[in-house]
């Protein structure tokens, strides 16, 4: 895109100039459109020197101009950065390129056979192919020559230009070739630059988040169905960060210490873990899981007293000399239940 600024104020945008690609459009100037330019009032075609075509003018009545730019550096007096990402067009590019050889080099990278001699008895039309035996006359001979390359050549090509690009936005080479790694601790440890750059976006497109909105709001109550139309008033964003999968047992243990300090509630993981489940359904699950469970202590007392865990004595076993604090604690609970039910 090319931005159109003020004639009195080089740091104000008052225009986009966005590419177009209609090579079948012709218009009344039999001028082919290959700009499109965006004001807060109106839009009109421009031709390849970036000249409006009349005939396309059109007043969209938004107010407000529905592009929106989003730029990782400051705007300067006199430059607006309008390339920002070519640097990965230009590195898939390269990449291709390096595949397209690859790919002719491993079909030509073979042995050819080469006949020398009188080739005159010779049978002729015969194909050139390793799976099609040859005749040859009486008077020639055979060999061959190894046309083959080294085609680490072309992998370590594609290799380097995917890894600058990669360092050039956070990411290491073994993260994008999702090389395995020893922990969990050393993949989030790969992940910190990736991370760090992120986090530094996260005002820029808060900025750009916040008027994206009052433009989308614009545009509907213009265009778009009654449904469709909304208030921008009241915005908020946030950003979700990727984290990490963790084995069940430390999802659990995360989610108990996040709840034992006000952070997370059991509703809000089981919602997690199921998320077709709405908050209604989650609390119905959590009551059933609950009922299970107090039946099922339930009906163990009776066997934990057969077994001992009471502190009862197994035929005639007298007690541990030295007891622990449950067994000491169910001992007096056994002891309890026993004296009321002489009471009564």
């Amino acid at each position: 895109f090319r931005v159109v600024l003020h004639p009195r104020d080089n740091t104000r945008a008052v225009g986009y100039l966005i590419r177009l690609d209609l090579r079948g459009m012709r218009t009344p100037e039999q001028r082919p459109a290959a700009w499109v330019l965006w004001t807060a009032h109106e839009w009109i075609h421009c031709d390849e020197q970036m000249m409006p075509i009349e005939s396309t003018y059109k007043e969209h009545g938004f107010g407000v101009n529905p592009w929106s730019p989003v730029m990782r550096s400051p705007v300067r007096a006199g430059f607006w950065p309008g390339e920002e990402g070519e640097d990965l067009v230009a590195g898939h590019i390269a990449i291709w390129m390096a595949n397209v050889l690859l790919m002719k080099e491993t079909k030509s990278a073979t042995k050819q056979t080469i006949v020398s001699g009188d080739g005159a008895l010779a049978a002729r039309n015969q194909p050139s192919d390793s799976e099609v035996p040859n005749e040859i006359a009486d008077g020639q001979a055979v060999s061959t020559v190894d046309m083959s390359m080294d085609l680490s050549l072309f992998t370590g090509t594609s290799d380097h230009v995917l890894e600058r690009l990669a360092n050039d936005y956070g990411m290491s080479l073994a993260q994008m070739k999702h090389q395995g790694v020893q922990s969990a601790d050393a993949r989030e440890s790969m992940r910190i630059p990736l991370r760090e750059l992120r986090r530094e976006q996260h005002p820029i497109f808060r900025l750009f988040e916040r008027g994206f909105v009052k433009r989308l709001a614009a545009v509907c109550e213009k265009d778009a169905d009654t449904a469709m139309r909304f208030d921008p008033e009241g915005f908020r964003l946030d950003f979700g960060e990727a984290q990490t999968p963790m084995t069940p047992a430390e999802e659990v243990t995360q989610f108990e210490k996040e709840r034992a300090a006000g952070l997370d509630n059991t509703v809000e993981f089981y919602m997690r873990r199921n998320p077709d489940a709405d908050e209604d359904m989650a609390r119905t699950a959590i009551l059933k899981n609950i009922e299970v469970e107090t039946w099922r202590v339930g009906e163990m007392r009776e066997l934990q007293a057969m077994s001992g865990a009471m502190g009862a004595e197994q035929n005639g076993t007298p007690d541990d000399p030295n007891p622990t604090a449950g067994e000491t604690a169910g001992k007096k609970a056994a002891q309890a239940t026993s004296a009321q039910a002489t009471a009564a």
